[in-house]
């Protein structure tokens, strides 16, 4: 099977073809240049892959939560890529991603969308809880739900360890691996979308936005 997965959740883009259940080509490019410089690297991955669009069998895409404008550039252009090569298109949600190969018990997924902010998905035993907002609202609420005081997060950044640090949690940070790379492997076994028009980014908190007043 030949997968190109497409990540724009975590920040930078980035993209992996992978054949016949092997890696063989990662880009990835910083974060401000996706629009400009994504499908470029789409190119080049192809390119160094020696494979065409037409000979991919699917393409793979983050769908978050996570950065609310890397999310919208990189299912745009998955997107259209499945359109015009006419091939199905596989979703998979950024906790999937961060958890992969994790077994320890209980363990909270963290992905921060926008500084302050954070999505977190709470794996205990035989339940999942999912909650977004304020990193010290969520960190509160991990501490509320997590009677165990010991607790292994994923991709945790500093400030949302001291929090939960604060709140009596012994934490254990663990480094998820290339979110482009496990993407593609995921999508090997996955179920693709009926209609890719059915792919919608989850971007876990609402994007900062201000209504405009209302004239009297």
């Amino acid at each position: 099977m030949k997968i190109l997965a497409i990540d724009g959740a975590f920040g930078g883009f980035r993209c992996a073809v992978r054949i016949d259940a092997k890696n063989v080509v990662h880009e990835a490019i910083e974060a401000g240049a996706t629009l400009e410089r994504g499908l470029d690297a789409v190119h080049r991955a192809l390119a160094a892959a020696r494979i065409a669009g037409h000979d991919l069998d699917r393409l793979a895409v983050c769908t978050g939560p996570g950065s609310f404008t890397g999310l919208r550039i990189a299912i745009s252009f998955a997107k259209s890529l499945a359109l015009g090569w006419e091939k199905p298109l596989v979703a998979i949600g950024s906790f999937d991603l961060v958890e992969f190969g994790i077994s320890e018990v209980p363990y909270a997924a963290i992905i921060c969308a926008r500084e302050g902010v954070i999505s977190v998905r709470l794996t205990l035993k035989g339940e999942k809880l999912t909650q977004s907002g304020p990193t010290a609202n969520v960190c509160e609420w991990i501490a509320e739900r997590s009677a165990d005081a010991r607790l292994t997060t994923i991709d945790a950044p500093e400030d949302v360890l001291a929090a939960l640090g604060e709140r009596g949690k012994l934490v254990h940070n663990l480094e998820s691996e290339s979110p482009a790379l496990v993407l593609a492997q995921l999508a090997e076994s996955r179920e693709s979308e009926r209609s890719v028009h059915q792919v919608r980014p989850d971007y876990g908190d609402l994007p900062p936005a201000r209504l405009p007043a209302r004239s009297r």
